[in-house]
């Protein structure tokens, strides 16, 4: 009678429970078999297809158990019941436990493991004692169909499983910026599917599809976040950028130690022809794949050779050395860099910008490897802070112009400015140009801030009277990169048209920092700007390359002298007996006299002392600029200033010769 029972009314649903079981067991088989980082949430993963192994095995024991003995005289079928509620619950706090560890450090993950266990002991043993729960079977007559238990046991078991379920929901809405998007979703789909076909099942007790919806969930979570089509490289089977985010990210969790050695490409590699390339990468990856020192990932055409807990850099180096000349591929066409710990990189992101700053080292050093410290990393982290201020004042206007008066030593007066740019920070902060030109130039952004000091230097002679105040001309930087725009001449020309400026108050200042490698373009923007009337001044005249050339080449006005070379001057003119100090005095009175003999005028920057004034006035110097006089002040400070010490300067004060020629 009970065999007869079995096959008419249950046996759909162990078919649906045989087929969950397999599914589970194939996605065992493929998991184990796969590639592994033996990271804590692999485990994590493979600790849950056991449960639902598990609970479903459980789950046909009970079903048949209960069928053949609906009466419980055999306890062995009681117990398999109890026991198959117990691991149900366990199944649900079990996916708890894998997203929580995706969101916390591994102490509180293993506090809160202990914690749920203690938690899940007591209520599984109150579960699976049946002194302490009742546990009824009834079997009520739907065609033979309905086997269904109920008791304190099964409210214990569901309360227990929707009191995880809602908590674990909670946990992916208040920790979702923690936890990839993909894998919020994946986990909240698997609870609604399990809220899902535990509703059905009370409404339908025909219907026994509780676990199966724990492989369904399983497979969801394998397809979706646990396989590995995601984080290994289809080419040469090592791991990706995104296994190598996941690695890390657990390393940093667990504030473990994570050494790395990451070889990137050279330019040289180009010039390979395809197929040897492809062989001698071949033999590399092979080579990376049998290694057990060390997880292998491969970015882009680089690699990162992540070093186990059980050997250091300087225990595998000597010896990565010479493995490598094995592979000439490798050796000659890539350069090592070591970082002893990937966890201090502040982001997913930051590896491959940190490893291009390191590679301008590589010319620097006579070692096959180079170690990325703490200073690189300290600067690494400092230029990207600056990138993102500098990007920050450029959309919120919060670049600055300051203007430092430069003192015209024919008038004793001040009689024109240099505008200096400044970022204002979040807390009303100014930072001087040192912290972020250097950045700014590297990426770009430098033109966009020039363009926009240049704006504001022209509204400020627009919006200023210059003649009243005795100013001749405002002085805007721009940078030889800037001239190799083939663009810049045209944005300057519609700036000063918009701003409808008198092009005679514009002197641009062309920085001597680069080599004349794009002429063309340079001479036809300067060109094009000495066309509208703007004047230019070649500044930091004795650094850089110091060459004649740019005097020839560009259309400069004014020569202005490094505050460098002003200091070697004064060095010498206070130590006679210097010979090498005599020789630089010497370049720059040779020099002064040469401009001087080309009708150029001069200025003389970082002047702090009234000695220096003296003696360059006597040179025949026309304009210094620096601290003796004034420091670089805030628009209305500097209005104040020029105001103050041009006190009577009338409009009819004659102008230097630059600007006669400049109007000429």
């Amino acid at each position: 009678m009970n065999l007869i029972i079995l096959e008419q009314g249950t046996f759909y649903n162990i078919y649906t429970q045989i087929c969950g079981l397999i599914i589970s067991f194939i996605i065992l088989v493929l998991y184990i078999s796969q590639k592994k980082m033996n990271i804590r949430r692999e485990k994590h993963f493979i600790r849950m297809i056991l449960v639902v192994i598990l609970v479903l095995g459980l789950d046909i024991w009970a079903t048949i158990a209960n069928t053949v003995d609906p009466l419980y005289n055999n306890p062995i079928s009681n117990y398999v019941n109890r026991l198959y509620l117990a691991a149900m619950v366990i199944s649900i706090f079990g996916t708890g436990l894998y997203l929580l560890n995706e969101i916390s450090s591994r102490k509180v993950y293993s506090i809160t493991f202990w914690l749920l266990t203690i938690a899940l002991t007591a209520i599984c043993a109150f579960i699976v004692n049946p002194e302490w729960s009742t546990l009824i079977n009834n079997v009520e007559n739907d065609n033979g169909r309905n086997v269904y238990t109920y008791g304190s046991s099964v409210v214990a078991c569901f309360g227990t499983g929707f009191t995880g379920i809602l908590t674990i929901f909670i946990m992916s809405i208040v920790f979702r910026k923690r936890v990839a998007k993909k894998r919020i979703i994946a986990v909240r789909f698997w609870m609604i599917l399990w809220t899902g076909f535990s509703i059905t099942q009370y409404f339908i007790k025909s219907l026994l599809i509780v676990s199966f919806a724990l492989s369904l969930g399983l497979l969801i979570m394998y397809i979706s976040l646990e396989s590995l089509d995601g984080t290994l490289d289809n080419q040469t089977g090592l791991f990706n950028w995104n296994g190598y985010v996941k690695y890390v990210e657990e390393r940093r969790k667990d504030k473990k130690v994570c050494e790395i050695i990451y070889l990137k490409a050279l330019d040289s590699i180009k010039i390979i022809d395809d197929k040897t390339k492809r062989e001698g990468l071949n033999q590399f990856n092979k080579y990376l794949l049998k290694n057990k020192e060390f997880l292998s990932f491969r970015i882009r055409d680089e690699y990162t050779l992540v070093l186990k807990s059980n050997v250091t850099f300087n225990e595998i180096i000597d010896r990565f050395l010479k493995d490598i000349e094995q592979f000439p591929i490798i050796s000659t066409h890539y350069f090592i860099f070591y970082l002893d710990d990937a966890i201090k990189l502040e982001n997913e992101t930051s590896l491959s910008s940190l490893i291009d700053l390191a590679a301008k080292n590589i010319n620097k050093t006579m070692d096959d490897y180079i170690i990325i410290d703490t200073t690189i990393l300290e600067d690494h982290y400092a230029n990207i802070q600056i990138e993102s201020l500098i990007e920050k004042a450029i959309k919120e206007d919060r670049v600055i112009v300051y203007y430092q008066p430069i003192y015209n030593l024919k008038t004793k007066t001040f009689t024109c400015a240099e505008a200096l740019v400044r970022i204002e920070t979040d807390d009303g902060k100014l930072l001087p140009p040192g912290m972020f030109i250097p950045i700014a130039e590297k990426n770009g952004m430098i033109h966009r801030l020039d363009e926009m000091v240049f704006d504001k230097v022209c509204k400020f002679t627009k919006e200023n009277d210059m003649d009243a105040l005795g100013l001749h001309y405002i002085e805007s930087n721009l940078s030889v990169a800037q001239l190799c725009d083939k663009e810049l001449s045209k944005k300057y020309i519609d700036i000063m048209k918009e701003n409808k400026v008198d092009s005679k108050y514009i002197n641009l200042e062309i920085t001597e920092s680069a080599e004349l490698d794009q002429k063309n373009t340079l001479t036809t923007n300067l060109r094009k700007l000495k066309a509208k009337g703007v004047t230019f001044s070649l500044d930091d005249y004795g650094t850089g390359y110091s060459n004649l050339n740019y005097v020839v080449e560009i259309p400069a006005d004014i020569i202005k002298f490094d505050k460098h070379m002003i200091d070697a001057y004064f060095n010498a003119y206070a130590n006679p007996d210097d010979n090498k100090a005599q020789r630089c005095m010497r370049v720059m009175e040779t020099s002064i006299a040469m401009f001087k003999s080309l009708k150029l005028d001069i200025v003389c920057e970082g002047i702090e002392r009234q000695i220096q004034e003296d003696v360059l006035n006597k040179m025949g110097v026309d304009y210094i600029q620096g601290y003796l006089h004034s420091k670089p002040l805030s628009q209305s400070e500097f209005i104040d200033f020029i105001q103050e010490h041009n006190n009577g300067i009338k409009k009819e004060v004659v102008k230097p010769k630059r600007t006669r020629k400049k109007q000429s």
